[in-house]
Order: C-alpha cells, then structure tokens, then sequence
C-alpha cells in the first residue's frame, strides 16, 4: 500500500492544527503579559508599601525624639538652675543633690544624641554644639567645687553660659518643629 503524500496532506485537519496552535500562542502570550503587569503592580505595590513604613517610622522617631528634646530642655533648665542656686547660696548642697536625683534622667541626653545621629543627622552640629556648651557650664562649676574659682565667680561665668545653652536649646527645638511639619506627613 503505498500512500500518496497529497492525501496524508489532505488527511490533517489543519484548520483544528491552526486553531490549536492559535490558541496556544494565545494561552501564552495572555500569560507572559499577566505575568508582566502582574509584576509590575507588585512592585508598585511593594514600593508604596515599603515608602508608607519608612513614613510611619520616620514619624514615630521624630515624635520621639522631639519629646526627648523637650524633656532634655526641661532637665538642663532644673540642673543648672539648682546649680546656680547653689552658687547664689540660695540653696543647700542636699536640696541640689536632690533636685539632680529627682528632675534628672542621666538617659535623657544620651537618647537624644542617639535619635539625632541614627535618624536626624542635618541635627548633628547642633547637637554636638550644646554638648560642648553643657561641657563648659560642667568644667565651670567643677573649678568652684575644686576651689579654684570662687562660687561668686563662677556664677558669674555660668550665667552667660547656662543662657546661651537655653537659647540654643530653644532654637534647635523651633528647627526641629519646622523640620517634621515640613518633611513628616
């Protein structure tokens, strides 16, 4: 029996081959270009979803931080102010001791330099600077308890100091303020 090649030709349905093949390329190509917005849309999503937790992290470390300026401010008015106090003669040596036991967290500055230096670094220099302010009011009055400088004297060299620690405070509180208004929504 020989076959002729024309009627194997004629015996395939092509048109359910063509259909079938059709499909296929259909079936696929409809796949690839799911598959490829699908993606795209992930992404999106992912980025949004990666950008509303950085936002949400940001807020809550700015809120804490600005809370723990706040609570710094607060301190450093109470500590130098006993110690000027204490410089004046105005009160004793216990109640200073108490006030630094009771108004002061020796945490407080250290949280804030920390905040500062992880998340808030365009709020270093200032930082640093009061730091270094607070360093002089420090080394002031250790010459009065050394004997080195009378207490009269050292008042008088704290005053300027402990004022100019306070304005510094205050402004970088008002810059920090602008700063989350402006850049935390």
């Amino acid at each position: 029996m020989e076959t002729n090649t024309a009627e194997v030709v004629t015996q395939i349905p092509w048109a359910a081959v063509i259909t079938g093949l059709a499909g296929l390329a259909g079936a696929l190509g409809g796949s690839f270009l799911t598959n490829l917005f699908a993606e795209k849309r992930w992404d999106k999503q992912v980025k949004s979803e990666s950008e509303k937790e950085s936002r949400k992290l940001m807020r809550e470390k700015s809120e804490q931080t600005f809370f723990a300026m706040t609570k710094w401010s607060k301190e450093i008015y109470f500590f130098y102010s006993a110690r000027l106090g204490y410089l004046q003669g105005s009160i004793s040596e216990e109640l200073l001791d108490k006030v630094i036991r009771e108004k002061i967290n020796t945490s407080t500055h250290g949280e804030v330099d920390v905040l500062v230096k992880l998340y808030f670094p365009d709020f270093k220099s200032e930082v640093e600077a009061i730091f270094e302010k607070l360093d002089k009011c420090n080394k002031t009055f250790g010459l009065s308890e050394s004997g080195k400088l009378t207490k009269a004297n050292a008042l008088e060299k704290m005053i300027p100091l402990v004022t100019d620690v306070e304005k510094s405070m205050e402004q970088l509180s008002d810059k920090f303020c602008e700063w989350i208004t402006t850049n935390i929504r």
